[in-house]
């Protein structure tokens, strides 16, 4: 098959209920929120902020959609 077939793409993705959809906004949300704790803490954990920052582009990379919903 060629790189571009429709075909190959389909098979890769499957379809997010909305239900699914706003359970993966509310992580991002979560994510997002203890990232700003972190930041605002007088005592910032370096680790779990690079952590949560993982986190959050591993989402991102997952789910591209999510990024551009919010944008």
């Amino acid at each position: 098959m060629k790189k571009n077939d429709p075909r190959s793409q389909s098979s890769r993705r499957t379809r997010l209920t909305a239900e699914q959809k706003q359970t993966l906004r509310n992580h991002r949300n979560f994510l997002l929120q203890k990232w700003g704790e972190g930041l605002d803490s007088p005592s910032i954990n370096w680790q779990e902020l690079f952590d949560l920052h993982w986190d959050l582009y591993m989402l991102e990379r997952r789910h591209p959609w999510l990024k551009k919903a919010v944008a």
